[in-house]
């Protein structure tokens, strides 16, 4: 019996900086079976200061220098017609796009050439918080026509789909999927052996106790409010707070710090690749973001047996559980402080081993690959 050609899927991303967007897509471009999907990765251009090509992402790429986050109106333009092109020599069975800008451009040119399936996975709650009023209400409209013409719309967790279609109502009916996003699990092997050793690289001691933010330095990650939380716990702790990550805001994360004046109790490392490590070598590892989709530094962090605390927000406790501690999105440092001084002076690590064994098997990226294999399979299914 002659084989079937592989399905063509192209993928078309926003920018690959160093988020969990980009990492999402590079399990599947180098998981996905090569027998069964000939995949093209379309991708923009990141801004500055948000780690370009520092995850590598293999195969066939195609670089448009138009496709940007931020709303330019002759630049995109000029990334939708070089879409229309690229759909026009490629003629993809699937287009499968990731994150707000490449999702409505590729997904509108993709249904004028009439493409067999067409796909968008969420990775974010982008509906609030990122925009002003006007840009906001512009964005929604123009997701409200992209997912019309989308066969599938994949949301990473149940509180991501209600927001889905809260928002976007009938124009989301009856296209979500739930996907879990996935961590490259093999990265975290033998994490907590390394702890010892990571908190030596730190420089520090074995009473102080370490609080990981990892993230970019942007205002939607509000790295100052780690700062004043820190400040709140010298009084009753010697800790010390590792940022690894980079941004705009590293100027103002270091003007906090001697305004508040624990300049000797943060540490900037900038943008790292030895994240696992830094896990390992945490007694905490903490997000303050304002809004978040499904943070893939808590998986990570878990995976490596870290305690993990981030405020209530988007998907975030999806992703917790019981095995994290969820804050107060409206709670003051101080009440943040005074939540966390318990994980940091009495560590529990059965709570940490419960937790990294479920998320390498609920979040394991053979079940990513296996889902998104089944929901093509089933768009293209005659």
């Amino acid at each position: 019996m002659r084989a079937m050609p592989p399905l063509r899927v192209l993928r078309c991303i926003t920018r690959l900086n160093v988020g969990g967007p980009t990492r999402h897509v590079s399990l599947l471009m180098n998981g996905l079976d090569p027998d069964r999907y000939e995949q093209l990765l379309v991708h923009g251009s990141a801004e500055r200061e948000e780690g370009e090509e520092r995850v590598s992402v293999s195969g066939s790429s195609i670089h448009v220098p138009d496709l940007v986050r931020r709303i330019a109106p002759l630049g995109d333009r000029r990334a939708r017609r070089a879409l229309a092109a690229l759909l026009v020599e490629h003629v993809p069975d699937i287009v499968h796009t990731h994150q707000g800008k490449a999702g409505a451009l590729a997904r509108l040119e993709a249904a004028r050439a009439g493409t067999r399936a067409i796909v968008h996975t969420y990775h974010g709650h982008t509906f609030d918080g990122y925009f002003g009023p006007l840009v906001g209400a512009a964005v929604r409209w123009v997701e409200r026509r992209a997912a019309r013409v989308s066969h599938a719309l994949v949301c990473q967790s149940t509180s991501q789909e209600r927001d889905v279609l809260r928002v976007l109502g009938a124009a989301a009916e009856g296209r979500t999927r739930i996907i879990a996003p996935a961590i490259d699990s093999e990265t975290f092997a033998g994490a907590a052996a390394r702890r010892a050793p990571a908190r030596r690289a730190l420089g520090v001691g074995a009473d102080t106790r370490i609080i990981l933010l990892s993230a970019r330095l942007v205002p939607i990650k509000c790295p100052e409010r780690a700062v004043d939380v820190i400040a709140s716990l010298t009084a009753h702790t010697d800790v010390v707070l590792v940022i690894a990550g980079d941004g705009p805001l590293r100027k103002a994360v270091t003007a906090r710090s001697r305004a508040r004046s624990v300049e000797d109790r943060v540490r900037l490392l900038g943008w790292r690749d030895d994240l696992p490590d830094l896990y390992a070598a945490a007694d905490l590892v903490l997000l303050t973001s304002s809004m978040e989709g499904t943070p893939l530094c808590l998986l990570e962090a878990m995976a490596a047996g870290a305690p993990v605390a981030a405020p209530d927000v988007g998907g975030v406790a999806d992703l917790l559980g019981d095995d994290g501690v969820l804050l107060d999105p409206e709670g003051t440092p101080a009440d943040w402080a005074a939540s966390l001084r318990p994980v940091l002076e009495d560590r529990d690590d059965q709570r940490c081993a419960r937790a990294r064994a479920r998320v390498l098997v609920t979040h394991a990226p053979a079940r990513l690959l296996r889902d998104v294999e089944a929901l093509y399979s089933d768009l293209t299914r005659a």
